[in-house]
This record gives structure tokens, sequence and C-alpha cells, in this order.
């Protein structure tokens, strides 16, 4: 039952979605990211912030930063649009140690970490190949 209110609910934000910027875009990411969500919830794993959309040019990068609490274990998984083929995520601590990364040639890059410290941490997204810009991306955190 917990998976069907969970697709109710992806296809009301994807029907409420067409409205904004990137319509078919972020559509096409939201799905993505719902898929291994739903796969991934089925390991244990829950939903500990809330999904991140976005969009980035070729070459560009941003950042996002949250807290994770000490001793939980995260996996942090990323999608973008079918013009992106290469997505990268760097996960650094406060101090600006780089905890785990995938730089991977891939458009779906999955970080993990399990931090020794409740803080503030930040993601590096960065954009590597678009043959469209913009492109966009959704980021899901998810802990157990």
């Amino acid at each position: 039952m917990k998976v069907l209110s969970m697709i109710v609910v992806i296809l009301i934000g994807l029907s409420v979605s067409k409205a904004t910027l990137g319509g078919e875009y972020i559509d096409q990411v939201k799905l993505q990211l719902a898929m291994i969500k739903l796969t991934v919830l089925s390991e244990g794993w829950k939903e500990t912030h809330d999904a991140k959309f976005d969009r980035l040019d070729e070459g560009d990068s941003d950042s996002f930063s949250f807290n994770l609490r000490k001793g939980n274990s995260y996996k942090i998984v990323s999608v973008c649009d079918k013009d992106c083929s290469d997505l990268d995520l760097a996960l650094y601590d406060e101090n600006g140690n780089k905890i785990s990364k995938d730089a991977g040639i891939d458009s779906m890059p999955v970080v993990e970490a399990t931090p020794k410290w409740t803080g503030n941490f930040s993601l590096k997204v960065k954009m590597y190949s678009c043959k469209s810009n913009p492109c966009y991306f959704g980021i899901s955190i998810l802990g157990r």
C-alpha cells in the first residue's frame, strides 16, 4: 500500500510540474528519481531530506548544504534528464574534507557516507556533459 501511495503522489507531482520551468525535462528527472527511490526504500532506506531539483549548464556546478547525523548511514542519489550523460557528486564535511565522491561517467551518480559526527555537510554537483543547456537534475538523500 505504501508503494501505491508513493506512485499516486509521484503522478500528482508530475501533473503539477508541467506548469513549472523545464516541464518535460523536470518530469523525466522526477520519474527517474522516483523509480530509484522505490528500489532503495524497499531495501530499508528512508528519505531523510526533501528532494532537490535544479538545472545546470555543461561545465557548471552547484552546492547544497544539509545536516547529517552521527552514526546514520546515508545514500545520496542523483539523476539528470535525457540531454545529460555525465553528472558527478562529491560530499564534503564542514571542514571541507571530501568524504565521498562519484566521478564516474554516468548520469546517475551515488555517494554514500556514515558521518562520525552530526553536522553540516555540503554536496557539490558538477554537470560534465549536457547536449542541450541547461540540463535538469534531482537529488534524494536517504538514510538508515
